[in-house]
């Protein structure tokens, strides 16, 4: 675990830097600048796709933190007002995406842009930015996973949330040593940052939104097959089959997307095939 990425005194100026706040929002803006790359080489409009961008970005706290809340509403049920804090703790990365894809949609819309040429050019920028702030989560070490005894798994310093979920949880004594974990933070990075390459270099030749499509099903079967080695908190309370069915569920609205763009390409590639 390592809280804080940069600790030095340039010229007498003490600059700190900690990693998770760092990793999170740098993430966010390099994987705009990335999505802006990508989408000005693929011939979209800039200014008019960095609106669209901007809207969803903004969009994201917004849904993560509503995600969080119905998830784990006894949090949140002796102080309501919390849900509004600022804090960097306390979102649901699904709630902050699916608020991002609507805001996009809508700002597609609006600024005239084609959704699924903008959407695929976001795609290696969405990567990367989840990427980051799953590397981010690994260096705060939350979203950690389940005790392991297997040799993979990642031990966290004392006091460290890992450390303090086993505690909870009966797998070690008040002042019992952290024991391993898997680190599920890395599992979903690296998923994250393989799909987000296979969607830069395979969307030229996939029809419109089949990359994006196939990032979204592709991270959401990465959460699903991680999700039986995350620690799951106490204060959880929505039912035990709500994040499998989430994932599921995405998984399956992506692949009949996808069938969709295809069997548009061929009736298009058809009609002027007889032209």
């Amino acid at each position: 675990m390592l809280t804080t990425l940069v600790d030095v005194r340039p010229l007498g100026v003490h600059v700190v830097l900690d990693a998770y706040p760092t990793l999170l929002y740098g993430g966010a803006l390099l994987g705009i600048f990335v999505a802006l790359a990508v989408a000005g080489v693929r011939g979209l409009p800039v200014a008019r796709a960095a609106a669209v961008l901007a809207a969803a970005a903004i969009a994201v706290p917004v849904g993560a933190r509503a995600m969080h809340v119905f998830t784990d509403i006894t949090l949140f049920a002796d102080d309501p007002a919390s849900a509004l804090s600022l804090s960097l703790t306390g979102f649901g990365i699904y709630g902050g995406l699916t608020a991002a894809v609507v805001a996009a949609a809508v700002g597609a819309l609006i600024a005239h842009i084609d959704l699924w040429r903008l959407a695929d050019a976001a795609a290696p920028g969405v990567a990367l930015g989840l990427t980051l702030a799953k590397l981010g989560c690994y260096c705060e070490g939350c979203c950690h996973g389940v005790v392991t005894r297997g040799p993979f798994g990642a031990v966290f310093p004392t006091a460290s949330p890992a450390h303090v979920a086993q505690i909870i949880d009966g797998s070690v004594s008040f002042m019992g040593a952290p024991l391993p974990v898997y680190p599920t933070q890395l599992y979903e990075a690296g998923g994250a940052f393989v799909l987000g390459i296979l969607a830069l270099v395979l969307a030229r030749w996939l029809p419109d939104g089949v990359a994006f499509l196939g990032l979204a099903a592709g991270f959401s079967a990465v959460r699903l097959a991680v999700l039986r080695y995350r620690w799951i908190e106490p204060s959880f309370s929505a039912p035990g089959w709500f994040y499998p069915a989430l994932y599921g569920a995405i998984i399956a609205l992506c692949i009949a997307f996808i069938a969709a763009r295809w069997l548009n390409e061929l009736a298009v590639s058809s009609g002027a095939n007889t032209t």
